[in-house]
């Protein structure tokens, strides 16, 4: 019976050994074709992507970077520009674009809209809002528009609790001051 087994073992080493030796030589020109295709194939994928980039559109802000370069006074695309900056959350762009603007455009609507829109969503500049307020609170203690002003820029930067206690407060100063009331159904505090 022991003879048996390791007649059995030898005959399936043997067996073992050759399928490795039929396998290593099937698979030698495969690699090897494969091998001498990679090259060129990773160059030709390369090229087709740049060609395929050239015909690819743009995004609009890039558009408009673009005819700003070959234009820069071109208020039309800066405001559409600071526009897209404004909505995608990137306020030192939109800065920088008001900044420009506002140094050639004096009195332009569209400019003091846009830098509105940029001071009533930027977090710093609401941060700084917030200070101003707080510091007329201070030189006028029952001052309505303050509180109201106050629990609007607290809740656009998330701070709840502190927006609620201006509101109280500012119904407490003028239980019937028309925009409080409709902040606070906006706000739905208890």
């Amino acid at each position: 019976m022991a003879q048996n087994i390791k007649n059995q073992l030898k005959k399936s080493k043997v067996w073992l050994a050759n399928k490795i030796k039929l396998i290593r030589k099937t698979n030698q020109p495969i690699t090897n074709k494969v091998s001498s295709w990679g090259g060129p194939a990773g160059i030709a994928l390369i090229f087709f992507l740049i060609i395929l980039s050239c015909f690819y559109s743009s995004s609009e802000a890039q558009t408009l970077k673009q005819q700003l370069l070959r234009n820069p006074q071109d208020l039309k695309s800066q405001l559409k520009l600071t526009e897209i900056f404004l909505t995608n959350h990137q306020f030192i762009a939109a800065e920088k674009m008001l900044s420009l603007m506002e140094s050639n455009q004096k009195n332009n609507s569209q400019v003091l809209a846009l830098r509105q829109q940029k001071n009533l969503s930027d977090p710093e500049d609401i941060k700084k809002m917030i200070t101003f307020w707080e510091k007329i609170l201070t030189e006028k203690p029952h001052y309505r528009d303050a509180y109201l002003q106050l629990a609007v820029l607290h809740y656009k930067v998330w701070q709840n609790e502190k927006a609620e206690e201006y509101l109280k407060k500012a119904l407490i100063t003028d239980p019937n001051f028309e925009p409080t009331l409709k902040l606070k159904q906006l706000i739905s505090f208890p």
